[in-house]
């Protein structure tokens, strides 16, 4: 049975948030799990550059958010989605459900299209995580973590009144 440092396994425990922050980024499952592959890798690789005692969920989210700006950067001339990964606006709806898969779709592009930082709060909140955790996964504060979730509950509300 292999014994895991202290830095491996910090690591381990930061992947959940660093999958969530990916995904608020790339916008679809298997892009985000590319990024946060590479982001391991790198993170390993970078080890000595870690300094003990600091957050290393903000850290790794660091890496992330460099690694899907590198894979941007190389796929900038075309970039095609699955279907499976455009979102349930490209299910088939059961009858009697079609409305409620577009409303569903509208709110995830306005959601798609906010701002990083306001896209990734509210896709961890959505996701289940406490204001601290997204601060830490973040690198913010608690108090910045639930003013920009603040701001964006509100900006949804605004798009979407009578929802």
């Amino acid at each position: 049975m292999r014994i895991y440092s202290a830095f491996e396994s910090s690591l381990l425990a930061a992947i959940p948030k660093a999958r969530l922050y990916a995904r608020s980024l790339a916008r679809n499952n298997h892009d985000a799990d590319d990024i946060v592959q590479q982001s391991l890798l790198r993170a390993i690789e970078r080890e000595n550059q870690f300094q003990l005692g600091t957050n290393i969920g903000a850290w790794l989210n660091t890496i992330v958010r460099n690694a899907f700006y590198d894979k941007q950067k190389s796929h900038s001339v075309s970039r095609t989605d699955s279907l499976e990964d455009m979102g349930p606006g490209f299910d088939i709806p059961v009858p009697g459900e079609q409305m409620e898969t577009v409303e569903l779709f509208e709110v995830k592009e306005f959601i798609n299209d906010l701002p990083e930082q306001e896209r990734a709060v509210i896709s961890m909140y959505v996701e289940g995580m406490k204001y601290k955790e997204i601060a830490d996964a973040l690198g913010l504060t608690r108090g910045n973590a639930m003013v920009v979730l603040c701001r964006t509950r509100k900006k949804l509300y605004e798009a979407f009144p009578e929802r």
